[in-house]
């Protein structure tokens, strides 16, 4: 909040959580939890997850020439090396067995309206 000049209110409101959270997390009642760091490291791209969570920043690495990998030959995707793609096979339909020993008492239908229809059907 500090790096970025705001107040804990104005920090809750542009990360959206209630002011009371960052009230309780600042006075030790609370920890923050992942919703609230996902939120943090949203808002605030520039702040070090690492440095968040665990509260250390990442050492710098720095490349050397005797430290970057080798440069490999990249093999070319053509169609001989190009695996087939797989059959993946269909699921089956459920087999559904007919209850024939119910029956349709009653069917009503509801309108947008509030109203309704009932329909009885013929014995």
């Amino acid at each position: 909040m500090a790096a970025h000049g705001l107040s804990p209110s104005v920090f809750a409101d542009k990360i959206g959580i209630q002011r009371s959270s960052v009230s309780h997390i600042l006075s030790g009642r609370n920890k923050p939890g992942l919703d609230m760091i996902i939120k943090i490291i949203a808002a605030f791209p520039d702040v070090d997850a690492e440095w968040l969570l665990l509260g250390h920043k990442k050492p710098e690495k720095e490349l050397s020439p005797s430290s970057t990998p080798p440069d490999e030959p990249k093999e070319e995707k053509t169609a001989e090396n190009i695996p087939e793609e797989a059959e993946v096979p269909k699921p089956a339909k459920p087999h559904i067995e007919a209850n024939t020993s119910k029956k349709i008492v009653k069917t009503i239908l509801f309108y947008s309206d509030g109203t309704f229809e009932s329909f009885f059907p013929g014995n």
